[in-house]
């Protein structure tokens, strides 16, 4: 620990010594200025990141246009492009795993237990050596030789990545010979190292992306990638490859890497300043965060700006009302409960217990509610069809975008209202009204926009007065939108389209109030278009954010407030993903089992600042998702089937090694996560400081993660660690009285909560009655009752004991109401429904 605190000194020192140097070579450029460069001929673009992405041609793929003369090495680089095209490098094609069941749960040992024993069995039956040597590799297999893939070492399916990580790094392919249906890729490769030894920027990129992504099936090797992105930053300055040096010198690429948070900074700092929005994302959360770096808002709000402005300008630049913003930033754990499993967990206890955090990920329970829905629809009911055209219109995890089929469904609704969709039909329940209202202000959304449809701004305009007729706010602001712009052959006029603007912002619609919020700036009305901003703001309305942004940034009617600012910066860059963010193709490689590209797609969102990419990056590595590691206490029982080598035990130690590399890595994203307010990520960092896993045992720092976690009385299990350590005095002061109470907190925060908070105020009961009858200086949990005691200055030991069982059947007595009840304390029996939802009616 001294040698990694002596490196974060050196790495702190040298971060400021190498930035000013680069600074100052990089003439004419500081920060808070826009850097341009005169012979710069890099024209800056978004470069795929997928691990197997379709080939295109060379100049579209980089971020620069170099003259192109063309020789010898630029025709070997065409010709290695022509053989990686032939190849089939549009497919991500997943290795042969087996289920996610981790490791440490007794269904995944067994599940792991029963694979290996198969394949044991297998390999004997057929007296196949190789088979036998090769079964230790669990579920994955390697490619046949009619496939062009190359299995990269021994990743298993567990949703724990580093459960066998170790296994999996990048292999070393200087020498290795590419055979059989493998040759065209080596004939590629050799085309290609020879054009970049003569110093061709195409093959230096290409190289450097194909070892980095594995991209048309090649072996990783991050030490060869590094290498190459080296050579094409000091050769051309492309700011793609500086901004890749600068996340591989952050993270370390598990072990390939030695860690540099300077020279990070200082490659990051170079490809922002050529353009590169990653790297703009990147160090305005290190100055933000105070990363590598000493934390600085000004520069955190410049480079965010600069970001939100790209933002901006992506979002308006589509159909009327913006661009339709894809989101990728749910977390893995969510899916299984959140970290701790389901109930344990902040995101699935107290408040959140009944919240639909995320529409199903499962497909096949959103195929069961799609086929109910279509049984429904046919049978002509409104809900199902209104409910079918918002799932198709608006989309899921598992289901795509479809507004051919939205506005089906849609016009299928207005048909049993309207009759030619002009007059409403006789007779129609007055229920149906609520649903023809909103269904109208969709068609005219679509209509306008051209979704599902070529835009008719007549049509828009139709659908538009049919459901203002019925009040509905959608249509009230799109009717004021198409007077503003004088569409559909209205006359432009500012002050109608105000009029409804105002009118559909006070039945708290936010595009409106974001609508009105702008005619009031631009009236220079400031105070009154930031209360609209801060209205349709509570609705997650990007132009809401941005303006509020520009407003503290800015001074706009009121103190200028740099935090302010970089919290609303921040929140509107991350919302566009498209121009920065690898989030999807994460999750699409997760999702098809490739799981080291995963990871390294959510390694990259997490150095950007999303704290939903740090929540997945932590939750990948970490080791610790069980307190009885089965992999540990029954591993003697695999050796008697697969005894490991002298070779293997050799590896095991350098794993071990690894282990703590990616331990500590752990708990870096575990942090970052958490100072975003992460509750989970939290109890983490204490159980981490708990058990000294990727640190130093230190209790007290365990206190204080568990004590912040505690604060908003969110995570029942936060309290309930608190509780445990006042008991044990690890970290704080012994306290039976403080313990008793936050064990009642956690009960309060989550009724699943009774049994364990039961047996440890049992426990507590206990150790508090011993502490009691043997003088003891803990704190006891009676001490309040005995000091409100005034006639008597000392109890009897048969009152105390009387006492003691009293409290303790009245304890137990309340515990199970509040945990049947609901979460205030009331009784079961009680008349009124508790404030949480207790008393549910079945």
């Amino acid at each position: 620990m001294a040698r990694r605190s002596r490196s974060k000194r050196f790495e702190r020192a040298g971060c400021h010594i190498m930035l000013s140097f680069a600074l100052l070579l990089w003439s004419g450029t500081v920060f808070g200025e826009e850097y341009e460069a005169a012979n710069d001929l890099r024209t800056p673009s978004v470069t795929s990141t997928s691990s197997a992405a379709p080939a295109v041609p060379v100049s579209s793929v980089l971020q620069y246009e170099p003259e192109r003369l063309l020789d010898d090495h630029q025709t070997k680089v065409n010709q290695a492009l022509a053989i990686l095209q032939s190849m089939r490098p549009d497919l991500v094609k997943p290795a042969n795993r087996g289920p996610t069941a981790p490791i440490n749960s007794v269904a995944g040992f067994l599940w792991n237990l029963f694979l290996q024993l198969l394949r044991f069995i297998e390999a004997k039956s057929l007296e196949d050596p190789e088979a036998y040597n090769d079964h230790r590799s669990g579920p994955s297999s390697v490619a046949s030789d009619s496939e062009t893939e190359i299995t990269m070492g021994t990743t298993t399916a567990s949703s724990t990545i580093s459960a066998d990580y170790s296994s999996s790094t990048a292999m070393s392919h200087e020498n290795y010979e590419f055979t059989g249906t493998k040759k065209p890729l080596g004939d590629a490769r050799e085309l290609l190292e020879e054009a970049a030894e003569n110093g061709n920027p195409d093959a230096m990129y290409l190289l450097a992306e194909m070892n980095f992504y594995g991209n048309y099936s090649f072996p990783r090797n991050y030490t060869i990638a590094m290498r190459y992105y080296k050579l094409l930053s000091d050769v051309t300055g492309n700011a793609t490859a500086q901004n890749m040096l600068g996340f591989m010198y952050a993270t370390g690429m598990f072990g390939d890497v030695l860690r540099d948070q300077a020279r990070a900074l200082m490659y990051h700092t170079f490809a922002a300043y050529g353009d590169n929005t990653r790297s703009e994302m990147t160090l305005a959360f290190r100055y933000h965060a105070g990363i590598g770096t000493p934390r600085n808002c000004d520069k955190a709000v410049f480079f965010y700006k600069r970001v939100a402005d790209k933002a901006m300008e992506y979002w308006r630049n589509g159909p009327p009302g913006g661009r339709t913003l894809d989101r990728h930033t749910w977390k893995l754990a969510d899916d299984n409960g959140g970290v701790f499993g389901e109930g344990a967990s902040e995101s699935s206890s107290g408040p959140n217990s009944r919240r639909n955090l995320s529409p199903p990920a499962d497909s096949t329970s959103l195929a069961d509610v799609l086929e109910y829905l279509l049984f429904m629809a046919e049978r002509s009911d409104v809900a199902s069809q209104y409910s079918l055209a918002r799932l198709y219109y608006e989309g899921t995890r598992s289901l795509s975008r479809k507004y051919d089929k939205a506005l089906h469904f849609f016009k299928l609704v207005a048909k049993q209202y309207w009759k030619n969709e002009t007059t409403r039909i006789p007779g129609t329940p007055d229920s149906l009204q609520r649903y023809a209202g909103k269904t109208a202000g969709y068609l005219g959304r679509m209509y306008l926009r051209g979704e599902g449809t070529p835009a008719d701004h007549a049509k828009a305009l139709q659908w538009y007065k049919l459901g203002m007729e019925l009040g509905d706010a959608p249509s009230l602001n799109g009717y004021g939108y198409m007077h503003l712009k004088g569409l559909g052959g209205l006359k432009q006029s500012t002050a109608k389209a105000a009029e409804y603007f105002r009118s559909a912002a006070d039945l708290d619609f936010g595009p409106a109030q974001v609508n009105i919020g702008k005619l009031f700036l631009e009236q220079g009305e400031v105070t009154v278009a930031i209360h609209y901003f801060e209205l349709a703001a509570r609705h997650g309305h990007i132009e809401a954010f941005y303006y509020l942004a520009e407003t503290h940034n800015q001074a706009l009617g009121r103190e200028r407030s740099c935090g302010m600012a970089t919290v609303y910066y921040k929140i509107v860059a991350e919302k566009v993903e498209e121009l920065h963010s690898p989030l999807a193709w994460a999750h699409r490689c997760y999702e098809v089992g490739d799981y080291e590209s995963a990871l390294v797609g959510f390694m990259m969102a997490a150095e950007q600042g999303y704290e939903s990419g740090q929540a997945n990056v932590a939750y990948l590595l970490d080791r610790e998702k069980s307190a009885i590691s089965l992999s540990e206490h029954l591993q003697w029982l695999v050796d008697i089937f697969d005894r490991p080598s002298e070779e293997e035990i050799e590896e095991e130690k350098r794993n071990e090694e690894l282990d703590q590399f990616i331990d500590e890595v752990a708990l870096i994203y575990w942090t970052r996560a958490s100072k975003q307010g992460n509750v989970d990520a939290t109890v983490k960092m204490g159980d981490y400081y708990l058990k000294g896993i990727g640190c130093e045992r230190d209790n007290v720092k365990s206190a204080a993660c568990y004590q912040a976690a505690a604060e908003y009385q969110q995570s029942a299990l936060a309290l309930w660690n608190l509780g445990w350590m006042h008991e044990n005095g690890l970290g704080v002061e012994q306290d039976f009285h403080l313990a008793k109470r936050f064990y009642d907190l956690a009960l309060t925060t989550n009724s699943e909560a009774y049994l364990p908070v039961t047996l440890s105020l049992y426990k507590l009961r206990l150790r508090s009655f011993w502490n009691s009858i043997t003088g003891g200086s803990v704190n006891g949990i009676g001490v309040d009752q005995i000091e409100e005691k005034s006639d008597k200055t000392s109890w009897s030991f048969s009152e105390f004991l009387r006492r003691w069982f009293e409290d303790l059947n009245r304890e137990d007595s309340d515990n199970y109401g509040r945990a049947v009840d609901g979460d205030n304390g009331d009784r079961v029996n009680d008349d009124g429904p508790d404030d949480n939802g207790g008393n549910y009616q079945i």
